[in-house]
């Protein structure tokens, strides 16, 4: 028979096997969990750090190379036994499966019940697909063949489960009558001579790391007689998977299991049989699969060491005071150590800044060898003479119970390669010749994306933080409505419904959290603060190529925040006596807005989708005149959830004061007219809830006196040059008590003679003063004036001279006027002003200027 070449590493990993060292144990399962894992021959899943870094070349096989076995021929397995229904049901379904390498397939068949069934229907969820049956067949009969079944090594489905449906016709859904849960048949590759005379190695296609799943190791002195007395069970847990090297020259990842039991025991030179039964335990009861294929082997004297130093793992927990508590607990499956204590949490491996080697060495053999050195090689069988760290960075654990007999060291080492391929490292220890432990390898290759959280900072501003990875060279980040479940066609691979929002360096944005790195992304843009949204962080490796999807986080939930959002500006303005008008500029994130009066809650405003960036307004028209008001609007959503407060300005809807207040020339020897613009809209506000709207004037410092309209005429007697002071202002009264006032408009008149002029015709009155006109040489302007008291007239020049001359006539064509025609002629280039002056005080001016 050939002999595999696992040599010392095959004998440690038996040894160590035994142990329980590898492969972290799992927790409950139940259906779905069971039918999640990975098989054992997938590369990557289930095993220790040294295996994960196998290539791809390495863990997938064809199926004539994934059943290649050894040069002494041995039979195919038989096909499965028929076993009970895993649940109970008003059907018995009953499987078998064929393990032929052409065909791949179960047989299923049932007994057909007595209810008018025309027909079945046939679904399974098997290791790819855990949370949705799939539909498989139809059939009238009560049997059904399933072809997908898969027996290629590199890709077996070690769980299916079949769920049978009757129907009486092809519209109709039916009921599920039956389940079949099997575990597939092992195939034993090889037995081998192990550690010590009194065990073999037993090489088998296996299922790893399920709690559920158990193997048995079956040996005895002739063909097929195996007792309960020569049987080993090994939990799928303590499995350590291996390299097996068919004839062919390909290479098959199988489990490793050592058989020591009492009976039998192995004694060199004579020959041995052995053969391997899976059991799968579930909703407490247990399946057990029809034994694999039968193997012999000739027990010979187990290899000789030629080092006495093991490597046992990689390990990337950080170099600090607790190094060794951590490193201990880790190797002894204590869930105590901390996620922040390795560099990848998700798969513990080594990263650029710094990870374990960890090694064993015979207590007899350690307490001889001063020193220890840890060497890289590209290949497993080089020659190990570059020397990467030595005694300074080592470490001898605190204990002496993880291998009994051995001594336990750690490398540290901080310049691992980050460049994804395959390193190899052993350890020598120095001084002695050739003493180098057994080679063990890694890549250092970056984790899952892990420990992603989302704080809101306001309502559309989002902060994403999640664990540093030295080995990621950047990180991008994508961002949808829905979590990638909701889309039938996109995996949390494809993102093509997800919105890539930006990219962070491996150096930029980190943050520090109780000493630990975590990258940061702020998401400015947040659509609504009302919904939910969903964010993957894509790590890209120090080569930019996305190497493997899976390292992508899973979908985070998060959303802005209204609980932080203020509006920016508001304002509040009365309209009227009785109404004031609010106005803000609305927001992105939030639906309602809520308004305050005073502190006291008012309303509500809801506010459509699209409509919360224009100006948005609101009424409050049941307010009283003369009272303060402070207005507050706080943003919400539909959930109940509210903003921060922003204030307006204090409010006091008093009357208006009036506008356009003007005294005017009324008669000789007596007051003004003073006349003022009406607020129609005060007015009618004040009325309509049952309020007096008067306007009021006081002479000087005089008594207030209520007009009815927006003028006032002083009849009063009044001299020439005197003058009076008019003040007015809006009252509002209610059952005839002052309410409130406006503030006093004023203005103040001077009593004079009042002249009117007209132009040269006699009709045009002129009303611009002072009056300015350009003239030329030998031009003339005319004017007629008049005073209503008949005063006298003179003109008088008061600026320039030489370039206007003034000729006057006395007339009387106006009716209890007096008037005067007044000429200036332009004589000579220049301006000249003068003043037309009457002897009650009246005066206008008139400035020329004289052109050629």
């Amino acid at each position: 028979m050939k002999k595999r070449d696992f040599g010392l590493k095959a004998a440690l990993s038996a040894f160590l096997a035994s142990t329980m060292l590898f492969s972290p144990i799992a927790s409950g399962v139940d259906l779905t969990t069971v039918l999640a894992e990975e098989p054992v021959v997938a590369a990557g899943e289930g095993e220790t750090e040294s295996q994960n870094t196998e290539t791809e070349s390495q863990t997938a096989e064809t199926e004539s190379q994934a059943t290649e076995t050894e040069a002494e021929p041995v039979p195919e397995p038989a096909p499965d036994a028929d076993y009970q229904d895993g649940v109970t049901s008003p059907i018995k379904m009953t499987a078998t499966v064929d393990h032929s390498v052409d065909k791949g397939q179960i047989q299923l068949s049932w007994t057909a019940p007595n209810d008018g069934t025309k027909g079945y229907k046939i679904s399974k969820i098997d290791k790819n697909n855990t949370t949705q049956w799939v539909e498989i067949g139809k059939t009238d009969k009560t049997t059904y063949t399933d072809t997908s079944f898969s027996v290629e090594y590199a890709d077996a489905k070690y769980l299916d489960v079949f769920l049978l449906q009757t129907y009486a016709d092809a519209e109709c859904t039916g009921e599920a009558t039956g389940y079949y849960i099997t575990v597939t048949t092992p195939y034993l590759f090889a037995m081998e001579t192990g550690d010590s005379a009194t065990q073999a190695l037993y090489t088998f296609s296996a299922c790893m790391e399920n709690e559920a799943i158990s193997y048995n190791l079956q040996a005895a002195t002739a063909s097929g007689a195996y007792t309960d007395a020569n049987t080993k069970k090994v939990s799928s847990m303590g499995l350590v998977l291996n390299d097996y090297d068919s004839e062919s020259g390909t290479t098959i990842k199988a489990a490793l299991a050592a058989y020591d039991a009492a009976t039998p025991g192995f004694e060199v030179g004579k020959t041995y049989y052995g053969r391997v039964t899976g059991s799968f335990t579930f909703g407490g009861k247990t399946y057990t699969s029809a034994p694999s294929n039968e193997v012999s082997f000739v027990a010979t004297e187990p290899e000789k060491a030629e080092s006495m130093i093991y490597t046992l793992d990689m390990i990337g927990i950080k170099n600090d005071s607790s190094s060794a508590a951590n490193l201990e607990a880790y190797l002894k499956y204590d869930d105590s150590v901390p996620s922040t204590a390795f560099y990848h949490p998700g798969t513990h491996r080594i990263g650029k800044e710094g990870g374990f080697v960890v090694f064993v060495v015979p207590k007899d053999k350690s307490a001889s060898i001063s020193s220890y050195a840890l060497y890289t090689d590209t290949a497993e069988d080089g020659a190990f003479s570059t020397k990467v760290t030595s005694a300074s960075n080592l470490i001898k654990l605190p204990y002496t119970t993880l291998i009994d007999g051995f001594d336990t060291y750690a490398f540290f080492y901080n310049d691992f390669p980050i460049d994804g391929a395959v390193h190899w490292y052993a350890v020598k220890a120095e001084g002695v010749s050739d003493l180098k432990s057994s080679p063990i390898c890694d890549a250092s290759l970056a984790d899952w994306v892990q420990d992603v959280t989302i704080v809101a900072n306001n309502a559309k501003k989002l902060t994403i933080t999640w664990l540093h990875d030295d080995c990621v060279k950047s990180y991008e980040v994508y961002r949808s409505i829905n979590d990638v479940s909701a889309y039938n066609d996109e995996t949390m691979y494809s993102l093509t419904n997800y919105k890539k929002l930006g990219k962070v360096g491996a150096k930029k944005n980190i943050v520090k959290k109780a000493g630990v790195k975590y990258h940061k992304f702020i998401d400015k843009k947040v659509p609504s603060a009302d919904k939910y949204y969903y964010y993957i962080i894509r790590p890209v490796f120090a080569n930019g190529l996305y190497k493997d999807m899976d390292l992508n986080s899973e979908p985070a939930q998060g959303k802005g925040d209204v609980t932080k959002a203020r509006v920016k500006s508001l304002t509040a303005t009365c309209k009227n006596l009785t109404e004031i008008t609010l106005e803000w500029k609305g927001l992105k994130n939030v639906s309602t807005y809520s308004i305050y009066r005073n502190d006291e809650f008012l309303d509500e405003v809801s506010v459509a989708k699209g409509k919360q960036t224009k100006p948005l307004s609101y009424s409050d028209k049941n307010v009283k005149p003369g009272k303060n008001y402070i207005y507050a609007i706080r943003p919400g959503n539909k959930e109940g959830d509210e903003g921060k407060k922003r204030q307006s300005n204090p409010v006091n809807c008093a009357p208006q004061a009036v506008s356009s207040l003007k005294a005017t020339y009324r008669t000789a020897g007596q007051g003004a007219s003073v006349s003022w613009d009406p607020n129609s809209a005060d007015k009618s506000a004040a009325e309509s809830k049952g309020y007096t709207y008067a306007y009021e004037i006081r002479i000087d410092s005089g008594a207030w006196g209520r007009v009815n309209e927006p003028k006032f005429d002083d009849t009063s007697s009044m001299n020439n040059g005197a003058k009076r002071t008019y003040s007015v202002r809006v009252s509002i009264y209610k059952d005839g008590n002052l309410v409130c006032s406006s503030p006093d408009k004023s203005v103040e008149y001077t009593a004079s003679g009042k002249i009117t002029v007209y132009a040269e015709n006699g009709v045009d009155v002129i009303t611009t003063w002072p009056w300015k006109q350009t003239l030329k040489v030998g031009q003339k302007a005319v004017f007629k004036v008049y005073s209503d008291s008949k005063a006298q007239f003179t003109v008088v020049c008061t600026s320039g001279s030489g370039a206007v001359t003034v000729g006057a006539t006395a007339l009387n064509d106006k009716a209890g006027k007096s008037g005067a025609q007044v000429s200036f002629a332009g004589v000579a280039v220049g301006t000249q002003t003068f003043e037309v002056r009457t002897s009650d005080g009246g005066k206008r001016t008139f400035t020329f200027t004289v052109t050629q």
